[in-house]
């Protein structure tokens, strides 16, 4: 579901997402969910990112990276969570805080998102012609 969560708020059409659905999954019938080198959420952002360039609808590495990191922040902190609070005042925590165009998590992202994006290629053969054939593009 973050992958239709990332590409309704990317404003992308059904066909992405269903590009980037086929890629995690054929991504993952290959390598394994318990390989902790493989993030689920990192492989989700670099499939979706993939499925924008195949598709030809593509949006910038930053807004996906920024699309990413607000579903993060919403799915890690807000799920019922209350701030934390020490001494009555709420502790700062630089995860909480929105994320800065250059600055240091912005640029772990984007090495994160173009890393993985080359392991799918690889894992996948740099080959999309059968990933690009599914029930949505008719």
């Amino acid at each position: 579901t973050v992958i239709c969560e990332a590409g309704c708020l990317l404003k992308l059409p059904q066909v992405v997402m269903a590009t980037a659905q086929n890629l995690f999954h054929r991504f993952f019938w290959r390598k394994s969910l318990n390989d902790k080198r493989f993030d689920v959420f990192t492989v989700a952002m670099a499939t979706i990112f993939l499925a924008t360039k195949i598709e030809e609808k593509s949006r910038r590495l930053r807004d996906i990276v920024f699309v990413f990191h607000h579903l993060y922040r919403k799915r890690k902190f807000c799920m019922g969570q209350d701030v934390p609070l020490k001494n009555g005042l709420p502790i700062k925590d630089s995860r909480r805080a929105p994320m800065e165009l250059g600055g240091y998590r912005y640029d772990e992202w984007k090495r994160k998102l173009v890393e993985m994006e080359r392991h799918v290629l690889k894992e996948l053969g740099f080959g999309f012609y059968q990933v690009m054939e599914h029930p949505h593009k008719f």
